[in-house]
Parts: structure tokens; C-alpha cells; sequence
């Protein structure tokens, strides 16, 4: 058990084939050294019956006679027994040519030395000696099978010297010994053979106990070549094992909190909803947004708004379990995936208490830091859904949250996405008509309300659409205010109206709309002043219109940007006056040259025609009284253009006189004034 706690799988079987090579290695060498041991013994007894055969040849001079049998062989023991010296030789047989014995000399004593057998030979010599007569006794004592291996060697037609090695009983022969077989010849003609049986008992004894001795080295050795191999090899596993966590965890978790990644939260969710496919449940996904997390970057520092990241990912990550799968998608976008969130109140109360876990008071590094949180919420029933499009509708519900307050939290609802949709494609138009020059700019003539006679044009950028149609402003200029694009497509318009309206008689008026958003950067009257120059527009020709919410904001710095461009000979015009907050207090800060009466004071002049009237009359007096014009819009009706001239309205403006047109319109419309002009002339 201990061992399996310390091997995985597959370190128990890279260490098995470690282990089975090493012994497999360790076979193959024991089995070298027995065939070199084999072969070593064989090389002895062959060296040490040449000797003794060419001791035989040279010490005995009737050989020939002891070959032929006419001389007795024991009476040559005395000459032949000294040469066991020469060798481990026991015995010696003598074949002729015909494969019979014809003497043996010697024989083999247990248990003795080989200098005990000598001595015994000596001192017995009649066990040491075997008359010729009696060859067929003699063979008695040999093993049949190697008597007719012997006798086919000798009478072969090859003759050669060959060894051979055998094992014995250790009582008629030893444990071991080799047969050397020696042919005679004579003159190239064979005469015989002589047969030496070496005993290799004690040296096979040596080389055996050397190669056990030797196998025992290897097989230490190799025991301890596989314990090294095998701490390597699980030091390496190990570094490799810490490796692959450290990928595995790089590649799944977010660094900073711990928290799983984007793509391996998607994974975990997919994964369950597949698991859960088919069932009506209902999951919720909570797609959180740390409100205003940069400012605290920028005020704290990087260092703490990690540290404050880290924060947040622990307190998430105590609510993670087997109900909820939580990730750091972004910066500082969190989500949480509740399993199994059947009822509204589980997610109202799931909303409450993430709300109360994240958006608390923090203290990090001394600093004690407020932080709020914005949530879009996506239910969904599991059967139809992924993790990337639940997502998406929780980051809808979280675009919609963020757009009415901080710290709210919102439920998508269907035709979010369309809407979004929607926006994302107006924000594609607009992105291309800036680059490709895409706006037109129709021009709503504005006349005299005494006797109607054209005082100027007030441009309007237009958004052209499919068909022919239309964006209208009140849709794409607050969305080109998001986009950070209103100064270039701000700085657009005034530069095309201003080249435009230099053909037009020195007399008539250029009114351009303003947005609060190019006084941000404070670079709004070098921009006028450069297409003023760049056109060569007289600046007494241009009015610039606002709206009251540029009063409201930041007041001072816009106020100085406005007396500017008045100091420069520009007219300034409040536009849409008596919809804002605190219309009549800002007439007395800012000296506007005129005021434009929102059309929404003449809708309800039919129905209410005395109020409608002493609204406006109130208005007109008022602006009089300071010395400002008075523009009246919204003029679409006959009866309505009476009661503003019976009101000493200064100018109108409304599709009664004329609706906004292109250029080519203006253009025919100028030169029939002119006609007529000449006419009355």
C-alpha cells in the first residue's frame, strides 16, 4: 500500500521496464561468460594435450613398436607416467588407424588432487597400465556413446585435432573433463591417435566461482545502477510531475486569484450543462463588474489593486462549490455559475449575497478603499444554451445595469440582445461614415417672421441609412459621444458647412449645432477658428447653437470657452431653451445672442391656444428685455405662424416654411431667390 502511495501507475511501469531490462542484461552476460568460460577450458585442455602428445612423440622412442603392439606398453610406463606432470591428464588411450584401442595408461581416483593422482599412477602401476591384448575390457569403463563418437572422429577421413568437453559422475570420471583427441601421422599418412582425458573439474571450479563472483558484481552493480536510475528517474518525474501541475495551472487558472480562467471556466460550465441537457432546470450566470475599478489603479496604485483583486478572488472562491463554479474573466470581471437556481427568490438572494461579499469597505496597505459592484444577471432552463451565449446575456443585462446607476444589478430580458445588436451596428455605421466621409448635412432654412424673408440655413448632420432613409441625430450623436468621435465628426461638419456656405449671399446665416462633449478637451475654439481661416468664412456669418446642459456642466470652463468664440464675432445660441433645469438663471451669467423656443411649447397649440400663446409671449419678452433674438422651431402649421408674428417672434423655423434639404435643394432654392430677387428689383 505504502508503495502505491509512493509510484502513480505509470511510474510503476517505467521503473518494471527499467527493472526487466537491467535483468535481461544481466542474462545475456552470465550467459557470455559461461560460453567464454567453455571456451577458455576447451583452449586449456586442447594446450595441455598438445603438450603431452608432443612429449609422447619426442620421449618415446618405440612408439611404433607400441603402435604395431610388438612392444609391451607397460614396459614403457615408466617413460610415459612422468608426463601426467605435463597437464590435469588422468588417462591416456592409444587408437591405431583402424579405430582400436590399443592400450590405455592411467586412470581416475575421487576425491584426490591432481598430484595425488600422479603419485597413486606411480605407486600402482598396474592401475596405471592395460594390456593391448585386452582392448575390449578395457573399454568397459568408457561411456559408450563417447567410445563411438571417439572412434568416428579417429577414422574420419579429416584427421583432426578436436577437444571435446563432457561431464562426468565424479567416481569413474571427473565432475568435468575434456577428451583431446591427437592424430599421428607419418609422412602424411595416418597412423593413429592418441586420446587424453584432461580433468577440468578443479579450473571449471575456478571459473565458475570467478563468474559467480562476477555475476554477483554485476548484479550488485546493477542493483545499484537501478537505484540511481530509478532517483533520477523519479527525482526528473517528480520536477516533470511539479511542471505539469504549474502548466496545468497556468493554463486553467488565473495567476493572481486563483480563480479559474475564461476558457477553462467555459469548459466546467459546458461540461455540466451537457451533463444536465435534457433536464428543465434552470442555471443562473452572474456577470460582475467592479464599478470604477481603474480609478482606484490610478489613485492607489497597480500594487494595491492587485492586492485588491486577490481579495476578491479568495471571497469568491469560499463560495465555490459543487453548486458553483466561479472565474475572473477579465480585469476586473468576475462570474459566478449557479447550478440549479429554480426560483427568483434563490436568485435575488444569491444577487444579495454577492453584494453583500464584494462590495464592502477593504483595508489594503493602510488604505481603506469603498468598493461597489454592477451585476447582469442570465437565467436560462440548460436544454437550449452554451456557456459563451448565457454569458452573453448576463454581459447585456450587466451593459444595461451599468447604464442607469452603479451597483445595480439587472435580469436580461429577451429583446436585450437584439437591442444591442442594434447599437453595435449604428456604432459599425458611424465608426464608417467618420472614416469614409460617410454624414451628409441637409440645411433647415430659418426666415423672418415679419415677412418671411430667408435669414440663414442651420445645418444638421444626417446618417444615411438602407433604402434612402434616415438615422435620425437624436439616435447617433449620443452613441458618437460614447465613441469619443463627436470632435472629429463635430470638426467635420463645420469645416463642410462653413466651404458650402461661402457661395451663398454674404447676408445669410450659418447655424451649427454644438454637443456638450467638444468642450471637454478645451480645444473647441481652435477648431472654429482653424475652419473659420481654412474657408475663409466670416465669423459674423456663423451662429453656434448649445443646449442648456452645457451650462450645467462645469460651468466656468465652458462659459470662457463661449465669451471666446462671442469675442471672436460669432453669434451663440441657445438651443431648445425652457426644457432644462435653470434656463432663466443662466440667461443672466452668459450674454446669448439669441434663444431657440423648443418645438415641445407648440404641440398642444390647438388645444390650448391662450396658454400656448402667453408662454411664448412671456419668453419673447423676456428675451427681449435682453436684447437677445428669439428663434421659434416647430413652426408647422399657418395658425401657428400667425401667433408667433402677432408675438414679435424674430425668426422661424419649421417644415410650414421648409423642411431641411441637400445640397443640391439649397442650391435650386438660392437661385430662385435670387430670381425673384432680381424681379422685384
Amino acid at each position: 500500500m505504502k508503495f502505491k502511495l509512493l509510484f502513480n501507475r505509470q511510474q510503476l511501469k517505467a521503473l518494471s521496464a527499467i527493472f526487466i531490462i537491467s535483468i535481461f542484461c544481466i542474462s545475456v552476460v552470465i550467459f557470455s561468460l559461461q560460453q567464454v568460460m567453455q571456451t577458455l577450458l576447451e583452449k586449456d585442455a586442447n594446450m595441455s594435450g598438445m603438450r603431452w602428445a608432443e612429449q609422447v612423440e619426442k620421449n618415446t622412442p618405440n612408439i611404433g613398436q607400441i603402435r604395431a603392439g610388438t612392444a609391451d606398453a607397460y614396459e614403457q610406463l615408466s617413460g610415459l607416467d612422468y608426463l601426467s606432470e605435463a597437464g590435469q591428464i588422468y588417462r591416456y588411450d592409444y587408437i591405431n588407424a583402424v579405430g582400436q584401442l590399443v592400450f590405455t595408461i592411467g586412470s581416475y581416483h575421487p576425491q584426490t588432487s591432481t598430484e595425488e593422482a600422479a603419485h597413486h599412477a606411480h605407486s600402482h602401476p598396474e592401475d596405471a597400465a592395460i594390456s593391448s591384448v585386452q582392448p575390449s575390457e578395457l573399454a568397459v569403463n568408457l561411456n559408450r556413446d563417447l567410445q563411438h563418437k571417439i572412434h568416428r572422429q579417429v577414422v574420419s577421413e579429416d584427421h583432426l585435432h578436436s577437444v571435446g568437453l563432457h561431464s562426468g559422475d565424479g567416481i569413474s570420471s571427473p565432475d568435468y573433463y575434456a577428451v583431446v583427441i591427437h592424430p599421428i601421422m607419418l609422412k602424411g599418412v595416418f597412423k593413429g591417435a592418441i586420446v587424453m582425458y584432461v580433468d577440468q573439474s578443479e579450473k571449471r571450479n575456478l571459473f565458475k566461482n570467478t563468474m559467480i563472483s562476477l555475476a554477483f558484481i554485476l548484479l550488485a552493480a546493477s542493483l545499484l545502477g537501478f537505484t540511481l536510475i530509478s532517483y533520477v528517474y523519479l527525482k526528473l518525474r517528480k520536477k516533470a510531475d511539479k511542471a505539469l501541475v504549474k502548466a496545468n495551472f497556468f493554463e486553467n487558472y488565473d495567476v493572481s486569484t486563483g480563480l479559474l480562467n475564461r476558457d477553462a471556466f467555459f469548459k466546467a460550465v459546458d461540461a455540466f450543462i451537457d451533463s444536465e441537457r435534457g433536464k428543465k432546470i434552470r442555471h443562473a450566470m452572474y456577470y460582475m463588474d467592479m464599478d470604477e475599478f481603474q480609478k482606484i489603479n490610478y489613485k492607489y496604485g497597480q500594487e494595491v489593486g492587485d492586492v485588491l483583486l486577490k481579495e476578491i478572488g479568495n471571497t469568491l472562491n469560499s463560495v465555490a462549490n459543487a453548486q458553483c463554479i466561479v472565474s475572473r474573466l477579465g480585469n476586473d470581471i468576475f462570474a459566478v455559475f449557479q447550478i440549479h437556481s429554480n426560483t427568483d427568490e434563490s436568485v435575488e438572494r444569491s444577487i444579495g449575497q454577492l453584494q453583500s461579499l464584494i462590495a464592502r469597505e477593504y483595508r489594503v496597505n493602510q488604505h481603506t478603499i469603498s468598493l461597489s459592484m454592477t451585476l447582469g444577471v442570465a437565467l436560462t432552463s440548460g436544454h437550449e444554451t452554451s456557456s459563451e451565449n448565457i454569458l452573453s446575456c448576463a454581459e447585456i443585462a450587466l451593459h444595461y445595469a451599468k447604464k442607469s446607476a452603479r451597483g445595480q444589478h439587472l435580469i436580461y430580458r429577451e429583446g436585450m440582445k437584439k437591442s444591442l445588436q442594434q447599437r453595435a451596428e449604428l456604432e459599425n455605421k458611424i465608426i464608417m461614415a467618420q472614416r469614409n466621409s460617410g454624414f451628409e448635412i441637409h440645411y433647415q432654412p430659418f426666415f423672418a417672421a415679419h415677412n418671411t424673408k430667408l435669414m440663414g440655413f442651420e445645418a444638421l448632420i444626417r446618417l444615411p441609412s438602407q433604402g434612402g432613409n434616415y438615422i435620425s441625430p437624436a439616435e447617433f450623436i449620443p452613441l458618437a459621444e460614447e465613441l469619443s468621435l463627436i470632435d472629429d465628426i463635430g470638426a467635420w461638419v463645420l469645416n463642410e458647412a462653413m466651404r458650402f456656405a461661402g457661395s451663398w449671399p454674404d447676408e445669410l446665416i450659418l447655424a451649427v449645432n454644438l454637443s456638450t462633449r467638444q468642450f471637454e478637451a478645451n480645444t473647441l475654439v481652435a477648431t472654429v477658428r482653424e475652419a473659420l481661416q481654412k474657408n475663409q468664412f466670416s465669423a459674423t456669418r456663423l451662429e453656434l447653437e448649445i443646449t442648456e446642459g452645457l451650462i450645467l456642466q462645469d460651468t466656468e470652463s465652458n462659459i470662457g470657452q463661449l465669451q471666446q468664440l462671442k469675442d471672436m464675432g460669432i453669434s451663440i445660441s441657445m438651443d431648445d431653451f425652457g426644457t432644462g433645469y435653470s434656463s432663466l438663471a443662466y440667461l443672466w451669467r452668459f450674454p446669448f445672442d439669441k434663444i431657440k423656443i423648443d418645438q415641445s411649447f407648440l404641440h398642444n397649440f390647438t388645444q390650448q391656444r391662450k396658454k400656448t400663446s402667453d408662454i411664448v409671449r412671456t419668453i419673447i419678452t423676456l428675451a427681449h428685455s435682453l436684447d437677445m433674438q428669439v428663434t421659434a422651431e416647430g413652426v408647422d402649421t399657418l395658425q401657428k405662424k400667425d401667433m408667433l408674428q402677432r408675438e414679435k417672434c424674430d425668426l422661424l423655423q419649421g417644415y410650414y416654411l421648409a423642411k431641411p434639404l441637400p445640397t443640391d435643394r439649397v442650391t435650386t432654392m438660392l437661385a430662385q431667390f435670387e430670381r425673384l430677387s432680381n424681379q422685384v428689383k
